[in-house]
């Protein structure tokens, strides 16, 4: 029920306390030193430069199991227990929720200019729109191409790729979000459990994991 901070030398730097439940997700602000904490009850908001502040609350009845922030810092969304998906508009607060996935869409991933939110829990690529008008009372854009349901999903640094991966070990590449087909595609001996690009700008290589202990990193660029 706790996040322990420490310094880039391992020294500890505090905590930030939890007290609803269990900690189940933990991400650090894009822009600024906050840090944000979910679990059964919702969203806190900590300032770690001032860990005597009380932290930012977003009080939802039920269990988060994934957060994520904007590349902008404007919303936080975070996946649940009950198969929906909910965001936070920040600072105000005001949130909504979207529905009907036949897993858990603990799957979240941000496009870099923050217009679109990618998330899994389906066998389609669920692209939500967030640009002005935001994805309440809009359909998504689905892309179906893998055959199971999407179990991780990764953003290339500095570029428009973007990585999915599936209960069927199915590792996919697409150029930009809103292809129709991949244009790379690589297969896995069991279901993708992580996929990682490589971390400078324009990264070329692309790591994926399965569930049983496979590891493969490919030029797919």
């Amino acid at each position: 029920r706790s996040v322990f901070l420490f310094s880039s030398e391992g020294m500890p730097q505090g905590h930030c306390d939890f007290p609803e439940s269990t900690v189940a997700a933990i991400g650090w602000c894009p822009k600024g030193a906050q840090l944000a904490v979910a679990g059964y009850g919702g969203v806190r908001i900590f300032s770690v430069l001032n860990p005597s502040d009380k932290p930012q609350k977003f009080d939802w009845k039920g269990s988060l199991l994934s957060l994520s922030w904007s590349p902008d810092a404007k919303i936080i969304a975070a996946g649940c227990q009950d198969n929906s998906l909910h965001f936070w508009r920040l600072p105000e607060g005001r949130d909504a929720m979207m529905s009907g996935f036949p897993h858990k869409p603990v799957q979240l991933c941000w496009s870099r200019d923050a217009r679109w939110l990618t998330s899994g829990g389906s066998a389609e690529l669920v692209l939500w729109p967030f640009d002005k008008k935001g994805p309440e009372g809009r359909a998504p854009v689905s892309i179906e191409w893998h055959e199971k349901s999407i179990c991780a999903i990764a953003a290339a640094a500095g570029s428009r790729w973007t990585a999915s991966g599936c209960r069927g070990g199915e590792v996919a590449a697409w150029r930009q979000l809103g292809d129709a087909t991949p244009a790379a595609r690589v297969q896995l001996q069991s279901r993708v459990e992580y996929l990682a690009w490589s971390p400078v700008k324009n990264g070329k290589n692309l790591a994926a994991a399965s569930r049983d202990g496979e590891l493969g990193i490919w030029e797919v660029m």
